[in-house]
């Protein structure tokens, strides 16, 4: 759970989800791979990612259901690094154990932060870690960078006492939160999608009016005090969509993942937007539908 969910656990709180007829079941979770994976192997019916996981999945042949996005933020994941590790940009990076999570956007964003540098993956020591682990490695200081999004980036630093720091300002990664399913389940649950994202569309309009009791219900809802959320709040994003934007992230991190030879030798670029299911979406918000169908 994290704050770019904020409209989830305000439909819970609010009652929005009863309004709109439909009852949700949560099931919370590390990070967005492990929704992922769990809704891919029927456990889930839809799984909350941000772009990464379901890019890779197209990719490598799942067939899914992108339902719509949900939040964004233009700078998600962040690099957190041990002050003791003498690490205060990209060129420092040569040499030092680099925490993030593999498949996940946050190795997305160490790579631009390595590019941006100009070090080699090579020049570095990769340490895969779930979001608590990578948290732990940094205090215990057996890595000295760590790449990830809140509330781990406010919980390093408070367990950090002083020794571990947020570098801020690097615009490493835009997340893009989505509600993703299997398509047959999504064609045979075209109304209950339907009522979900107008619970959540109904949550969207109530925060912009309640932001106080928002950052409250929020803050609760992804383990933080609502006095740190609270000056980061407007970071996010809440806007319930499938735009060509969508499709821009899904090309860059294709185009990424080549690159850093994360793929299958000779895999092709799927045309993402014809995984975009907006029969829902269409029902609850037609406004949010603003991708080219091609």
């Amino acid at each position: 759970p994290y704050p770019g969910e904020a409209t989830m656990f305000v439909a819970a709180a609010k009652g929005f989800y009863t309004k709109a007829g439909v009852k949700v079941v949560e099931r919370k979770m590390q990070s967005g791979r492990l929704p992922m994976d769990a809704m891919l192997s029927g456990a889930l019916a839809i799984a909350t990612p941000v772009e990464t996981g379901p890019m890779f999945a197209i990719a490598n042949g799942s067939d899914l259901a992108i339902i719509a996005q949900v939040s964004t933020n233009p700078d998600e994941v962040k690099p957190l690094v041990r002050l003791d590790a003498g690490v205060k940009g990209p060129k420092d990076l040569a040499g030092k154990r680099l925490g993030y999570g593999a498949g996940s956007s946050n190795q997305f964003a160490m790579y631009n932060w390595l590019n941006a540098g100009g070090v080699s993956a090579a020049d570095v020591k990769l340490v895969n870690l779930q979001p608590p682990d990578l948290v732990t490695a940094l205090v215990s200081g057996s890595i000295d960078v760590g790449f990830i999004w809140e509330p781990f980036l406010t919980a390093a630093v408070q367990k950090g006492a002083g020794k571990i720091a947020v570098v801020e300002g690097q615009h490493l990664y835009q997340s893009r939160l989505l509600l993703v399913s299997k398509p047959g389940w999504a064609k045979e649950n075209v109304e209950a999608v339907s009522r979900f994202l107008k619970a959540l569309v109904m949550a969207e309009e109530w925060m912009r009016a309640n932001r106080s009791e928002a950052v409250k219900i929020t803050a609760e809802g992804s383990a933080m005090a609502a006095t740190d959320l609270d000056p980061i709040f407007n970071r996010w994003q809440f806007d319930v969509e499938l735009s060509d934007g969508l499709v821009k992230a899904f090309d860059d991190q294709f185009e990424w993942a080549a690159k850093a030879n994360l793929l299958r030798a000779g895999t092709q670029k799927p045309n993402y937007s014809k995984y975009f299911f907006a029969d829902g979406l269409s029902k609850a918000r037609p406004e949010g539908v603003t991708y080219s169908r091609h």
